[in-house]
């Protein structure tokens, strides 16, 4: 069973393998949609490998490799904010030691492993004054998964207001306008139901992206409510604790 806890692998699997023989994919697991269940676009980039060693095996071998190689802007950020390898050195190891990213890299195969280089290889390349080359890489956020529209939308946001760099008004118009046409009319049209009526877990605070962003001031209790459970609390200290809390330094990242 290659160690897998649910079928996360066997679905990636599946999808990855057809675009390997160059066909459409689709998912017996979501009743034979084409792409399954989520825009999943990046694995494309994953079927080259699954050709050349068709196993299942082979995606989480590849997944290992992606996380890896954000040790490589993780070195570039470092040495640019401290001005020395030494440093570099030392944010790439915490990266490669961060026990979230290991969980996550155990975690069955997800598409969503290709973001954490994506993701950190804009930031690299923001403080290093390329805002090119930084949109360009957060851009490539929407290829991996729906969700990561908002990402790269947020990334965008953050390069606009705190860089002041009109490029980053323009990722996050993309961006937003990439998530509406996935989550309202590519992802529907391959399952034949409204997304929000699948893929909400957050039901409890509304039934649209509107009332979910509003319910803070629609429904506060059930918000804060949410918000303040142990559980969510401890996952957040989970994220924190392992870098000494230095995350909680930089608010505005």
């Amino acid at each position: 069973a290659l160690l897998t806890g649910v079928w996360d692998l066997g679905y990636y699997a599946q999808i990855t393998w057809q675009l390997a023989q160059l066909q459409s994919p689709r998912s017996s697991v979501w009743h034979d949609a084409p792409w399954g269940n989520h825009a999943t676009f990046i694995l494309i980039a994953a079927a080259p490998f699954l050709r050349m060693a068709p196993d299942a095996a082979t995606l989480l071998v590849l997944q290992s490799v992606v996380l890896s190689l954000g040790a490589i802007p993780a070195y570039m950020l470092g040495r640019r904010v401290w001005g020395t390898p030494l440093f570099g050195l030392v944010v790439a190891a915490a990266y490669l030691l961060y026990p979230p990213l290991q969980f996550a890299n155990l975690f069955d195969f997800h598409a969503d492993a290709f973001a954490t280089p994506m993701l950190l290889a804009a930031f690299a390349a923001l403080f290093a004054g390329r805002v090119g080359w930084a949109v360009a890489w957060a851009a490539l956020l929407i290829l991996v998964k729906e969700d990561m529209a908002l990402v790269a939308a947020c990334f965008g946001l953050y390069v606009a207001v705190a860089h002041r760099r009109a490029a980053g008004l323009v990722l996050a118009g993309l961006a937003a306008a990439a998530f509406g046409l996935l989550v309202w009319i590519v992802i529907p049209g391959w399952i034949q139901t409204p997304y929000f009526a699948l893929f909400n877990r957050w039901s409890h605070l509304g039934h649209t992206p509107f009332e979910l962003v509003l319910s803070p001031v629609l429904q506060p209790a059930a918000f804060f409510g949410t918000l303040l459970q142990p559980e969510r609390l401890g996952y957040l200290a989970l994220l924190v604790v392992p870098l000494a809390g230095l995350p909680l330094l930089a608010p505005e990242v």
